[in-house]
This record gives C-alpha cells, sequence and structure tokens, in this order.
C-alpha cells in the first residue's frame, strides 16, 4: 500500500503540467483519428493531419486542407468535438465529471482554482456548473439562430442542423473552422448570419469569469458591482471593436453596398481577435489592413475565455503602466484601485514573451520561404495568436514551416496562461536580497 501511495504521489501533476499534457495527448489522439481513421476522401499526410488535430484542439482555424471538400461527415465530426475539448479546455470536462460525480478531490479543486483563475476554493464547482451551462445554452442559441438564417440554403433539414451546430460551436470557441468552401464569403450580404457569428465570437472570447459577473450583476441589478477585472475587459473589448469597425469600414470594406458594408466592418473587427472566419477576401486586403488585423490578432480575446492573443486585460494594463511612467507616477490606478506590482510584472512578461516568441516564429518561417515577408508575418501572428485568417499561403507551406506554426498554435494556446502559472510557484522560505546598482536605460 505504501508503495502505491508513494507511486500516486510521483505521478501528481502541477496545474500547468496537467494543462500542457491534456492538450498534447488531445492533439495526439485527433492527429491518430484523421491519420488512421476513413475521415477523407482520400488519404491524409501524418503532418497535415497533424496541423489540422493542432488547429482544432488549439481553436485556431488555419487550415492546410480545405474543411468541406476534404474531410467527410466523420472528418467533420471529429474536428468539431476537438474544438469543443480544445475551447474549454480537457481539464474543465475532467473536473466537472468528477464533481458531478461528488468525487473531487482537494488537490483537483486546487489544480482547476490556478486553471480557471478563480479567487476562492468554496466557488470552483460553481464555476464549473456555470462554465459548462453557459456553454451549451450559448451554443444551442447559436445553432437556432443560424438554423433559421439559414433555412433557405439549398440543403436537407438535417444538414441544415449540422451546418448551424459545427458553426454556432467554432464560433463561441473562437476556432473559425467553416464547412463552406470559402468560409463565410458567401455571406457578405447576410449581416443577420454575420451579427450571429460575431456575438458568439465576442462572448466566448469575452472570459467567462466577466460573463459570470456581468449576468450575476443583471440578476441583481442593485447589490451587485463589477468587478475591476470585467470593467477592463469591456472597457478594452469596446474600444477595440469601435477602432476595429472605423477602420474597416472606411478602409478595406469601403468597396461593398452601405448595408452589407457595416456588417462586414463590425465583422472583420470582432473576428481577428481571435477566430479565423472572414467575410472579405484576405489575399485582397491592403498592407496596412493586413498590419492592423495584425494588431488585433495580437491582443486577442479576454483572459478565461476560448480565445488567444497576450489578452484584453495584460494590453491594458502595459499601456497604463507604460503611460504612468510617462507621467512620472511610481503605481498605476484603475478606477480608483491600486493594480499591484505582481499583476504588472506578469503583464509585461507575457507581453514581452509573446513578441519574442512571434518574432522567432517569424524568423524560422522566412528561413524555410520565399514568400512576402508581411504574408510571413500574418500568418505567424495568426497562429500564435490561435486566430486562423490566413492570407493565403498556409496550403502552400513546406512540412518544416507547418510544423514551426504547429509550435506556435501550441504556444498561442498554452502560452500566457503557462507562464501565468509558472510565476506562481511557491516562494522559497530563504530569501536573499542583494545590494542595488542603477543602470542607464534608455
Amino acid at each position: 500500500m505504501r508503495f502505491k501511495t508513494s507511486l500516486l504521489n510521483r505521478f501528481r501533476l502541477e496545474p500547468k503540467m496537467s494543462l500542457f499534457l491534456s492538450f498534447f495527448l488531445a492533439i495526439l489522439l485527433g492527429t491518430y483519428l484523421l491519420w488512421k481513421l476513413p475521415v477523407s476522401r482520400e488519404p491524409i499526410s501524418p503532418i497535415d493531419a497533424l496541423f489540422t488535430s493542432t488547429s482544432a484542439v488549439c481553436v485556431t482555424g488555419l487550415i492546410v486542407k480545405n474543411t468541406p471538400l476534404f474531410f467527410n461527415f466523420r472528418g467533420q465530426l471529429i474536428i468539431l468535438i476537438l474544438i469543443q475539448l480544445g475551447g474549454l479546455g480537457i481539464m474543465t470536462f475532467y473536473a466537472a465529471g468528477l464533481a458531478y460525480l461528488k468525487k473531487m478531490s482537494k488537490r483537483t479543486e486546487y489544480m482547476m482554482q490556478q486553471l480557471l483563475e478563480d479567487e476562492g476554493m468554496s466557488r470552483i464547482k460553481e464555476t464549473l456548473n456555470f462554465v459548462l451551462k453557459f456553454t451549451i445554452l450559448a451554443e444551442l442559441l447559436g445553432t437556432l439562430l443560424l438554423f433559421l438564417a439559414w433555412r433557405d440554403l439549398p440543403v436537407s433539414r438535417t444538414r441544415l442542423l449540422w451546418l448551424s451546430c459545427f458553426h454556432s460551436v467554432s464560433a463561441f470557441c473562437n476556432a473559425g473552422f467553416s464547412l463552406f468552401p470559402d468560409n463565410l464569403e458567401g455571406f457578405i450580404h447576410a449581416p443577420f448570419t454575420l451579427t450571429v457569428i460575431a456575438i458568439l465570437v465576442a462572448v466566448g472570447g469575452i472570459g467567462f469569469v466577466a460573463v459570470e459577473d456581468l449576468a450575476n450583476k443583471f440578476a441583481h441589478p442593485k447589490n451587485a458591482r463589477l468587478k475591476l477585472h470585467t470593467r477592463i475587459v469591456l472597457k478594452t473589448s469596446l474600444f477595440l471593436v469601435s477602432a476595429g469597425f472605423l477602420f474597416f469600414y472606411f478602409y478595406e470594406a469601403s468597396h461593398l453596398p452601405a448595408g452589407d458594408r457595416w456588417a462586414a466592418a463590425l465583422f472583420h473587427s470582432v473576428t481577428p481577435r481571435t477566430a479565423g472566419f472572414n467575410v472579405l477576401g484576405m489575399g485582397s486586403f491592403s498592407a496596412t489592413g493586413l498590419l492592423f488585423t495584425i494588431f488585433l490578432m495580437i491582443i486577442g480575446a479576454s483572459p478565461g475565455g476560448t480565445g488567444g492573443g497576450i489578452k484584453t486585460t495584460t494590453f491594458f494594463i502595459s499601456l497604463k503602466k507604460i503611460w504612468s511612467t510617462l507621467k512620472g507616477e511610481t503605481s498605476v490606478s484603475v478606477n480608483k484601485r491600486k493594480i499591484s506590482e505582481a499583476t504588472i510584472s506578469k503583464s509585461l512578461t507575457i507581453f514581452m514573451t509573446y513578441l519574442f516568441t512571434l518574432a522567432l516564429g517569424t524568423v524560422l518561417l522566412t528561413r524555410f520561404e520565399k514568400i512576402e515577408f508581411l504574408k510571413i508575418f500574418f500568418e505567424a501572428a495568426s497562429a500564435l495568436g490561435t486566430v486562423g485568417l490566413s492570407s493565403g499561403i498556409t496550403w502552400y507551406l513546406a512540412p518544416a514551416s507547418k510544423a514551426v506554426l504547429i509550435g506556435l498554435m501550441f504556444i498561442g494556446r498554452l502560452g500566457p496562461l503557462t507562464i501565468l502559472l509558472l510565476l506562481n510557484k511557491e516562494e522559497s522560505s530563504t530569501k536573499i536580497e542583494y545590494a542595488e546598482e542603477k543602470i542607464l536605460v534608455g
């Protein structure tokens, strides 16, 4: 018995390692299924199966095979399951199952507290319950609305239901996979469809912490007070969507009729953060349009959501720190609340690590491909941000370049969260402080 207990203790994993292994194993399983099972209309290479599985589990949306034309129903179903698992996180489903069976240990509760960034152990089961219920409700509502929007499509009711369900889950999980050969470019004159998908993307990307806080405020309008986190998320998201809308409205969508122009502009202000749906052809974007989209892709969604990027709160706090430093202030405050130095340090570390990873990935791609630099940079930013928008070069990349994008997608899905968990290690009981010495900077 002692030997068994010692063996189990040896294999107990920290939250960051559990998160890493859950995604890694899901990708391997998805790769095996897509490679070995009869899920496509022609054989798929191991690297393309790995790329597709990684893109689905990491809810990216970059593709090397046209999903509706290459994969049959079984293949599309496997991709959808991988998207759902990757969107919410495999550990979330695992812990929710244990909570339902009332077998969740204190260690598992602690692990989920770290992964969900929850404030207290007592709320873990409550948070998991909210996450799963809200996800089911949002995806069912999205399926219903898309079913009604597409009821005139020349397909059977069964096929229509499948299309609606697939795109609802893909949108809410910020995956960007589509069962239409040209993504959503065929719906450029369908504002209702674009609005529904944009809302699903935005709600999925805003983060469950903020959504739960808003739901609590809606249920108790007089007593509940929005958390500072939620207010920062909403303020930053509104700013980015507004800026994106104005840019795309006056530049990339300027050739469209007025009725379609606003819907396309709104859609493209939301999807780079971080769902790879597109209604405008990315290959026709100007250099300015690609650069602005890269900017949105780098920022991404919000913490606790289904999207990637450095996250809206990281972007906001980093800018506040820079602004405070320029004004000569020694601390950062938002809405009469001081931001801790630990939070500021983590935000700047995530920001700089993210940019370094993006630069490294871009350099590697330029080593393997003789393609216009901006398109390579765009592809790297899309992969690391788990966005899925493409400038049109993904299908033609060499195996080595695909391997680089696979690595970027995996890092992008786990990166900021993994870094945060690494920085949350318990402090050593022995502290050594060295003498300070000034260094010239700037």
